[in-house]
């Protein structure tokens, strides 16, 4: 008997049998072993399965090759999710060029309501780099995953104000899982395993060499619900991840520059052909993707109103349904006016509430 992922990885390794015809033979077979195994007869009524497909299909996997990549998955601990696993990617499998399998470590869940990613020069200067750290501050409250690359400049700005966020995210590699390209992000990788984690179609030993990463880009844009460019030059590889994306209908989102600065003439570009959306604040994300008002985490309001007087917690009750100007507050509370100044006081230097034009009490919480 044949270890879990032997026939996945046996078809996927085969030379010249791409993704899209194995998704192709998907349609007519129940599974990689049952492709592997098929006779030449059945093949022969399959739409676009040529004689050459079919002798390449035949060929004799290498079997010392898959059995090193099982040994470093299980040994690893690496999820294998091919195109028919219920866990692989929903955004990614309704992609036309989605991988037949994808290699994931880690703990983030690659099925979250909201998912960024996050793509731009690796040259990035200290306006694109606070762009993402005002960003990720501002969209941490709706807890989205954030995708990248891992490179320098713009990716790994993305993934450690993330991290710095308490935000998961997840690197999307041009190699195997076996190393991490540049090495100068070894640490920061290792911190995105317990906050996030790593993404790959590559197998075990496959080099980061230059053809894979506009691949890898067709992955960073099919797993998001949209795409955030943040200083690009006019040619290279986030210009091809909006391309991408607006390929798979995401919505994509460019950071305007100035019109001679070189790190932004893609962004400005990408704005100006209405192939993305102009860019200030999270504010745009959130209107554009129609997102809800965060949730509010429960562990925090439980730890809010434990450091709160009763009263206070009398207050923020009061205000949790919807803002209320002071005199309905204090009539709903039965209080007197100079008590629930007092506390209001408190609320508002705590943080927990703000005043609102129409005399309005808004809380936080």
């Amino acid at each position: 008997m044949k270890p879990d992922f032997y026939y996945e990885i046996a078809l996927s390794s085969l030379p010249q049998i791409g993704a899209k015809t194995i998704q192709h033979l998907l349609d007519h077979f129940d599974s990689a072993e049952e492709i592997l195994k098929a006779n030449t007869k059945a093949f022969e009524n399959i739409p676009k399965i040529t004689l050459r497909t079919i002798e390449l299909l035949k060929q004799k996997p290498n079997e010392a090759a898959i059995y090193a990549e099982i040994d470093f998955i299980q040994k690893h601990q690496i999820e294998v999710l091919n195109y028919t696993n219920q866990q692989y990617p929903e955004r990614l499998r309704n992609c036309v060029d989605a991988p037949f399998i994808v290699y994931y470590k880690g703990t983030a869940n690659l099925a979250k309501k909201k998912v960024i990613g996050i793509v731009g020069s690796r040259m990035a200067t200290e306006y694109g780099k606070n762009f993402i750290k005002n960003l990720m501050q501002d969209l941490a409250p709706f807890d989205p995953l954030i995708i990248s690359g891992l490179a320098y400049g713009i990716d790994i700005t993305a993934h450690q104000e993330a991290l710095n966020n308490n935000l998961e995210t997840i690197g999307v590699l041009a190699h195997g899982l076996d190393m991490i390209y540049p090495k100068a992000h070894v640490s920061i990788a290792k911190e995105m395993h317990l906050q996030g984690g790593l993404l790959t179609e590559y197998r075990f030993g496959q080099m980061p060499e230059k053809g894979n990463f506009p691949s890898r880009n067709r992955i960073i844009a099919g797993l998001c619900d949209a795409i955030i460019v943040v200083e690009a030059r006019q040619r290279g590889g986030a210009l091809i991840t909006a391309e991408l994306a607006n390929s798979y209908d995401r919505e994509v989102f460019a950071l305007p520059g100035r019109i001679y600065d070189t790190q932004s003439m893609g962004c400005n570009d990408l704005i100006k052909t209405n192939a993305a959306q102009l860019i200030q604040s999270a504010e745009d994300v959130i209107i554009g993707l129609a997102w809800d008002a965060p949730q509010t985490n429960r562990q925090i309001q439980t730890k809010l109103l434990a450091n709160l007087t009763p009263f206070e917690q009398e207050i923020i009750c009061q205000l949790q349904e919807q803002p209320l100007q002071i005199d309905n507050l204090m009539l709903a509370l039965g209080c007197s006016a100079a008590a629930l100044s007092i506390s209001l006081t408190s609320l508002e230097i705590k943080g927990v509430i703000a005043y609102l034009p129409g005399k309005l009490i808004r809380s936080y919480y």
